[in-house]
C-alpha cells in the first residue's frame, strides 16, 4: 500500500511527544486546534469551540503521548492526526472511561492475557478537504510503527461504531462493549490489533515505517520529521 495523498506529490509526517506539563509546544497548539475544529462538527458538539471562537481539544492524556500529524505536499497545514497513547498513561485511556471499572479485567484481559504492553490509539481525525482513506491508513500505520518500536503487545482504541477506520486495516471490532456517549452523541465501539498483522502490502509498509520512525524519534520529548 503505497502513502498518497490527494494532491499527488507526498506526505510529510510531523511525529511529536511532550512529556511534561508546562508551557504547550506551538505544534501540539495546533494539533488540538485542528481536532477541536473537527470534533466542533459544525456546532454539533459545541463544546469544542471556546467563547470567543477558538477552536480546543485539550486532554490531559495528550502530554506523554505521541502525535502524529500529515502535511500533503508543500502544504504546512494539518491534513489529518493521530495520537498514540503509552503504557504508562493507561488510567487515562479512552477505552477504560467508556467501558467502565471492568475495563482491564474482563475485557483487555481477555484481549491480552499476558499482560503485554498496552498502547491506546485515537483522535484520528482528517480534515474535511481530505477524502482519502489511504492517509487515514498510512497514519494508523505510522502509529502502530511508533508503537513497536516501543515493543507494544496489544494496541486498543475507541471509534465512534460507524466511522470504519478501523476495517481496512486489520483491527477487530469488540461490539458487545458498545456504550453510548452523550458527550460525543456517537456510539463508542472498542477496537483492538496486533502490532503485526494484516495484508502482506500493509505489513510492509508498517514495517518501512518502523525502521524509519526508529532512526528519528526523541527520546523524551520533541517534534521529528518524515517525508514519504
Amino acid at each position: 500500500m503505497r502513502p498518497i495523498s490527494a494532491r499527488g506529490d507526498g506526505i510529510e509526517l510531523r511525529i511529536g511527544r511532550q512529556s511534561a506539563l508546562g508551557p504547550i509546544e506551538a505544534w501540539l497548539t495546533r494539533i488540538r486546534e485542528f481536532r477541536g475544529k473537527i470534533m466542533y462538527d459544525n456546532g454539533r458538539r459545541p463544546y469544542f469551540c471556546d467563547d470567543v471562537g477558538r477552536y480546543i481539544d485539550a486532554e490531559e492524556i495528550d502530554f506523554g503521548s505521541w502525535h502524529i500529524s500529515a502535511h500533503l505536499g508543500s502544504d504546512t497545514r494539518i491534513a489529518a492526526c493521530v495520537r498514540l497513547v503509552p503504557p504508562e498513561l493507561s488510567s487515562l485511556f479512552k477505552s477504560r472511561r467508556y467501558l467502565g471499572p471492568r475495563w482491564r479485567e474482563e475485557t483487555i484481559a481477555a484481549m491480552a492475557p499476558d499482560n503485554e504492553s498496552i498502547f491506546e490509539v485515537g483522535r484520528l481525525l482528517l480534515s474535511g478537504r481530505v477524502h482519502d482513506g489511504e492517509l487515514a491508513d498510512t497514519l494508523l500505520a505510522a502509529a502502530i510503527a511508533v508503537g513497536r518500536v516501543f515493543d507494544a503487545g496489544l494496541l486498543v482504541g475507541v471509534a465512534f461504531a460507524d466511522s470504519g477506520w478501523h476495517r481496512r486495516t486489520g483491527w477487530v471490532e469488540h461490539p458487545e462493549a458498545d456504550r453510548y456517549s452523550s458527550f460525543y452523541g456517537e456510539t463508542m465501539r472498542l477496537v483492538s490489533r496486533a502490532p503485526r498483522g494484516g495484508t502482506p502490502e500493509y505489513e510492509r509498509l508498517v514495517t518501512d515505517l518502523q525502521r524509519r520512525v526508529e532512526e528519528i524519534l526523541p527520546e523524551d520529548s520533541g517534534l521529528a520529521v518524515l517525508r514519504l
